[in-house]
């Protein structure tokens, strides 16, 4: 990477034409259904008792993750330049990684140690998916691919009780689907359909940050039960 290179522009999307703050406008804009999942979830969870908010644990900072990842995506769709791209990136694996801390602290009751060293180790697949599959292979979106795999087997592992997170797994196949035929499909829709990428997560992450916190709260409350019998 030469010393000009994280200010480089990067024209990945079809909607960009040029380097433009506002050659992105779809791309850019559908972020704000990133912001209002996470406007939608701190509400939520303020309106939680002190007791189960502390629950959460390091939950509690999802919300603002989320957020985080809205404001750096539509940095990148704006300034479409290297190190925005990076930052962008860089939010999508904070909140997957907090994501599956809390699941595997909370949830599966592995401890902190256990789950912050298997949360490193997803990081460490996401970037060797990212940095050793060509970027052309599905339009990038094998780097996606751990993140689905996650969220299936954490499903798979809460059985029933996993049913929304199945759903946000299934929903995420279809997100995937439209991230990875955006090149293809520039010359009948020049629009391309990454900007329906940045909704549609917006609602895998909604409901599958709010059923983590719901299942958190909800055995919180029956091992709180338990207690008083």
């Amino acid at each position: 990477m030469g010393p000009g290179a994280l200010t480089d522009h990067v024209l990945a999307y079809c909607e960009r034409t040029g380097p433009g703050f506002w050659a992105e406008p779809a791309d850019a804009l559908s972020n704000v259904g990133f912001l209002i999942a996470a406007v939608a979830l701190a509400r939520r969870q303020r309106a939680m008792s002190s007791a189960q908010r502390s629950q959460l644990g390091a939950g509690r900072h999802l919300p603002g993750a989320l957020a985080l990842v809205g404001a750096a995506s539509f940095l990148f769709h704006t300034l479409a330049t290297v190190w925005a791209g990076l930052a962008d990136s860089a939010s999508i694996l904070l909140l997957c990684c907090l994501f599956l801390f809390t699941f595997l602290n909370r949830i599966a009751r592995l401890g902190a140690p256990a789950s912050g060293a298997l949360s490193v180790a997803f990081a460490l697949v996401c970037l060797a998916a990212s940095l050793w599959v060509p970027h052309r292979f599905l339009n990038g979106s094998v780097a996606y691919l751990p993140n689905l795999a996650a969220l299936a087997a954490m499903a798979w592992w809460l059985g029933p009780a996993g049913r929304a997170l199945g759903r946000a797994a299934g929903l995420f196949c279809l997100a995937l689907a439209l991230r990875t035929v955006d090149q293809s499909v520039c010359q009948q829709f020049p629009l391309g359909t990454h900007f329906l990428w940045h909704l549609l997560n917006a609602v895998v992450l909604w409901i599958a940050l709010g059923a983590l916190q719901s299942r958190i709260t909800t055995r919180a409350r029956s091992s709180s039960a338990l207690g008083r019998r």
